[in-house]
């Protein structure tokens, strides 16, 4: 019996660092779109909105936020990142728009 073929996709993910520190990744194949807070391993994660994803630490501090679908907008998913600015107390992922970030990427 022949053993079955796995085969493992190399993922072309970008990264950019943001003057802040915060590190914004996208993969283009699984359409993802993590925004990397801070170096903190995450306990918990839970959805903010849909296919809006938050990564706590022990101490509920913000880790990170994926967001499925980046490209699509909507009033909600543009809002997001504004109320999890003032929740989490990280003013500068106020201004981060996962679309416009998606479609940048798309053609880089």
């Amino acid at each position: 019996m022949a053993k079955p073929r796995i085969t493992i996709l190399n993922s072309p993910t970008i990264n950019i660092m943001l003057p802040d520190g915060i590190n914004v990744q996208f993969d283009p194949v699984a359409n993802v779109l993590y925004v990397k807070v801070r170096d903190s391993d995450s306990v918990k994660t839970r959805e903010e909105r849909p296919g809006v994803m938050v990564d706590t630490d022990d101490r509920n501090r913000l880790v990170g936020i994926s967001v499925v679908h980046p490209a699509k907008v909507s009033i909600e998913r543009k809002t997001v990142f504004q109320r999890l600015a003032k929740k989490f107390h990280v003013p500068s992922i106020a201004r981060i728009r996962p679309g416009h970030m998606a479609r940048a990427y798309a053609y880089a």
